[in-house]
């Protein structure tokens, strides 16, 4: 039993390597037939955590948002099948291998349930496993003093460079999402050297931003259509119902302020956000050796807007050319 057994649950927690760190406890723990108490208690809670993340994601998010229509049998299916924890995937097995529905909506969660099956089989096989008290603090491990620590290109924290290079990648770590304030599973400035090196990070965010604004702005524009907004029920012992909201019933308005009000203040968020990257990339200045190396590779010189001071030209002139450059890209394109 590996993480990569379980890509869709993987997928949906914001802590990669913690969940990869739960998994690897629970298929020790079965290959040894015994587990601390509380490593288990943390695991159960952990995975339980992920597949709700993971159902929310792949069915809630995709198939359940205001205005998504089903058939009765497909909503029936839908109450009977969601699931909130590991223990509740094993009756939920049964009734999706029993199903005859062949709707996306319950392939997903099909393929969801199935996925986490083994899962929930191997901690259940555990329960009379469990050694009662902590395991003992394993030693301390002294920190690499060779470790090279640079921004990272997207959200500016301190992160390790792996290579220990300033032009290497920066190691994975999280992201925290302007507008939502939850931290995803790997931040994409993974993707880019740091930003004392590079600006790639920022201009990758910068796009990402006008998407979200553009989506948002469209979420805002459609709202006054709505037709219904779903919202989920939660009732005793964790189970989950879909209530359709309609205009005509009292507390429309109040779920259609709330929705408009969240669609509101992310598109406030985005904007913000937006605004500081922009101003983030007219600032910049390689001012670094590993910086002006990798300008001059990529356009045979440094581009003059990156030599002129702070309140040079920027943003728009983040894609200017040098000459050399503009000669060759004349000689690629046949002009």
């Amino acid at each position: 039993m590996t993480p990569l057994d379980f890509p869709s649950l993987r997928a949906s927690v914001r802590n990669v390597e913690r969940f990869d760190l739960t998994i690897a406890a629970i298929a020790k723990g079965v290959e040894d037939g015994a587990i601390r108490n509380t490593v288990l208690i943390e695991a159960k809670f952990d995975l339980g955590r992920a597949l709700e993340q993971a159902w929310n994601r792949l069915v809630d998010k995709t198939f359940m948002q205001p205005g998504a229509q089903h058939d009765k049998p497909t909503m029936d299916f839908y109450f009977d099948v969601s699931v909130g924890n590991l223990h509740e995937v094993h009756a939920a097995a049964k009734k999706v291998l029993a199903t005859k529905l062949k709707v996306p909506m319950v392939e997903a969660a099909k393929a969801l349930i199935l996925e986490a099956l083994p899962l929930a089989q191997a901690v259940s096989s555990l329960k009379d496993k469990v050694v009662k008290g902590r395991a003992p603090s394993p030693q301390t491990v002294p920190v690499n003093p060779n470790k090279l620590v640079m921004s990272c290109g997207c959200c500016l924290r301190p992160i390790a460079v792996l290579g220990g290079t300033p032009r290497g990648h920066m190691a994975l770590h999280g992201y925290r999402r302007p507008g939502t304030g939850w931290q995803t599973a790997s931040c994409p400035g993974a993707r880019f050297m740091p930003l004392e090196t590079s600006i790639d990070g920022q201009a990758y965010l910068l796009n990402a931003l006008k998407a979200e604004i553009n989506m948002t702005k469209a979420a805002l524009n459609a709202a006054p259509d709505l037709k219904s907004l779903n919202e989920i029920v939660r009732g005793p012992l964790g189970t989950k119902s879909l209530r359709a909201i309609t205009p005509d019933m009292p507390e429309w308005k109040s779920h259609y302020r709330r929705h408009v009000g969240k669609l509101e203040s992310d598109l406030a968020s985005f904007t913000r956000e937006f605004r500081d990257c922009k101003d983030r990339i007219t600032k910049w200045r390689p001012l670094t050796d590993a910086a002006k190396e990798v300008l001059i590779e990529r356009h045979g010189c440094i581009p003059q807007h990156l030599l002129d001071p702070v309140t040079g030209p920027g943003i728009d002139a983040y894609t200017e050319q040098c000459p050399e450059d503009q000669e060759r890209s004349a000689e690629r394109s046949g002009q």
